[in-house]
Formats: C-alpha cells, sequence, structure tokens
C-alpha cells in the first residue's frame, strides 16, 4: 500500500547480494537496468508468513515497486519473481558459478547508473547457467567474463601487442592483465631492447602481483572468437579443447582481478554506508 507523500519507482532487478538485517528484515542489493545498483530494505522477509521473503532472495530475477528512502537505502513495497532460477537451487556446482557471476557483475556495476548491457548480460548468464550442459560450464564462465569486460568497455587487445601497438602474428605469445592484453613474443619484437615480457605487473597500491601469462595460440583464437559472438547459444557447439579454456580463464581471470584491485572497496562502502 502506498504511503502519502512518499516517491516509488518501479523496476525489474537480480539479487546480486542479501543480508540479514534485525530480527526479521533483509537488506537486498539489486542490480536494475536503468538505475545500476539499488539498495533496498525488505521488511519482514525472514518471517514464515511474509509475502516478500520468497522473492528477495540471492540470484532471483524479480520486479519490485520500491519506495525511495532519504539516503541511498530504499524500501520494497512490492515485489514479483520473474524467474526464481530453480535449477540453481538444487546443484551446487551451478549455484557456485551463478553466485560468481553475481559478485563480479556487482564489482563492476554503480549506484543510480544506467547500463542495460550489464543487466541484460547477467540475466542471461543465469538463464543459460540454468540449462547448460555441465561440460560447458567453463567456456560459459569464459564467455561471462570476457564480455563482461567488452560491456563495461575493457574489452582486451588481443590483434595488436599493448607494448608497440603491432599486429600479433600467429603463435604463442603472452597476455599481460595489467595492460590489457597481449604481448608479442621477445623473437618476434622489430624492436630488440622492448621490455622483457617474463615479469610482474604491480596492482595500483602495490600490494599485490599480476604476473604476464604465457598464451598459445589456440587460447588466443579462442578469445578472440568470443570477443565477435555475442550470442552464447552460438557457441554451445564449439568443440574446444578444455586446456584453451582454462589458458582463457587464467589470462581473462588475472585481468579481472586486476581491474577490481583498482576499484577496491566499493562494494564495501556502499555495505558500510547502508550499516551506518
Amino acid at each position: 500500500m502506498r504511503t502519502p507523500g512518499r516517491r516509488y519507482f518501479n523496476t525489474e532487478g537480480i539479487v546480486v547480494r542479501a543480508r540479514d538485517l534485525g530480527e526479521a528484515d533483509r537488506i537486498v542489493i539489486l542490480l536494475t537496468p536503468n538505475r545500476g545498483l539499488v539498495s533496498a530494505v525488505a521488511r519482514s522477509a525472514r518471517r514464515t508468513n511474509s509475502r516478500t521473503g520468497g522473492h528477495v532472495d540471492l540470484l532471483r530475477h524479480i520486479t519490485a515497486q520500491i519506495s525511495e528512502g532519504r539516503s541511498d537505502l530504499h524500501t520494497i513495497s512490492q515485489v514479483e519473481t520473474v524467474n526464481a532460477h530453480l535449477p540453481l537451487r538444487s546443484d551446487l556446482d551451478r549455484l557456485t558459478l551463478a553466485s560468481h557471476f553475481a559478485e563480479i557483475t556487482e564489482r563492476f556495476a554503480l549506484p543510480n547508473a544506467s547500463n542495460p548491457p550489464l543487466f541484460n548480460l547477467l540475466r542471461d548468464t543465469l538463464t543459460h547457467t540454468d540449462t547448460t550442459p555441465k561440460s560447458s560450464l567453463p567456456l560459459l564462465r569464459l564467455w561471462h567474463e570476457l564480455t563482461l569486460l567488452t560491456v563495461v568497455g575493457l574489452q582486451p587487445q588481443l590483434h595488436r601487442c599493448v607494448r608497440t601497438n603491432t599486429e600479433i602474428p600467429p603463435g604463442d605469445h603472452f597476455f599481460s592483465p595489467a595492460e590489457g592484453g597481449l604481448i608479442r613474443r621477445p623473437d618476434q619484437m622489430d624492436n630488440s631492447s622492448s621490455p622483457d615480457p617474463i615479469s610482474f605487473d604491480k596492482s595500483p597500491d602495490h600490494t599485490q602481483t599480476f604476473p604476464i601469462i604465457p598464451t598459445t595460440l589456440n587460447t588466443i583464437k579462442l578469445l578472440r572468437h568470443i570477443t565477435r559472438t555475442t550470442d552464447w547459444p552460438r557457441l554451445t557447439n564449439l568443440r574446444v579443447n578444455p586446456a584453451d579454456i582454462d589458458g582463457g580463464l587464467n589470462a581473462i581471470g588475472a585481468m579481472l582481478r586486476f581491474q577490481q584491485e583498482r576499484g577496491v572497496g566499493r562494494a564495501e562502502r556502499v555495505m558500510g554506508e547502508i550499516d551506518s
């Protein structure tokens, strides 16, 4: 029921984080298409007779009417489930992977920042996680992580050397998480004084090192193919050596960790502001 004088808005969202508040309430962080991250309280959500409790579990895709608060913490007034993603609830491997997708997506989202492509990516990836054969889940993870970097404007450079700006010839090369792309092998560099790629990149606060990663020709081909394929179903019949997927996950995962290190503390600050 609406309260006179209060402002409301309607949105769809995916619950990317949730935690208990007090004796019966729950705070949820929603990823929404047009408002970015939205923090809201679901009153009495943990009571057995609650009408909202079942709708605000982690990873649920919902539609909600939200009452705006004076701060960045709002209140959920009405809520309905669009997709409960029930297959995830009964499969630990799928649930773990889906939770990973939600976590890294949250870290690249911002409050009050519209990003429909980022929302659509998480929505579609969770749906794919429901149904994708387990043998293809590692490839789904690689597709999601590489597509995520592309959606947020951080697509790695896979065609030109990030140090010399020369075209990467066919062959095995190196991947730099900090520099955001491939480095030509020393024996294929035109300038013999180019820096040795077997080195370590430092995180912005110099607390963590990110090694330069050897990357095989087949892994490079796979990464390039994924960047040209935004539609996951087109990849489902792709025959790929698991070692090439692992190589891609190693490189792209390191780049994700580096980018998260650059923005570390954002998610924690959001929760800290809510607590206060």
